[in-house]
């Protein structure tokens, strides 16, 4: 089964985010991420969710570290809000 790290982020500067994301500062690919997913509140264009999708829960758990550690550096973009979960996998279906 894989595994996820759900998050929702409440941004000051959503161009200022995406920018530190798409420099991709911890790797995701190296770190074993198979995909991501962004997606915008539409009731609140502060908030952002991102999935990240990994192939065992012990790589979600690794980057999930270094994720929060990366989060405490002054040299990324100020959030009012940040919230992260592991979850895995139990059961996936297309419908």
């Amino acid at each position: 089964m894989t595994a996820q790290i759900r998050m929702r982020y409440e941004l000051d500067d959503y161009d200022a985010w995406r920018q530190v994301f798409d420099r991709d500062p911890l790797d995701r690919k190296g770190s074993g991420a198979l995909s991501y997913r962004i997606s915008r509140d539409v009731e609140n264009d502060s908030a952002v969710l991102v999935d990240l999708e990994f192939g065992t829960v012990d790589e979600a758990a690794a980057f999930l570290v270094r994720l929060r550690a990366l989060l405490g550096d002054p040299a990324i973009p100020k959030m009012a809000r940040a919230e992260m979960t592991l979850a895995e996998t139990t059961e996936s279906a297309e419908i």
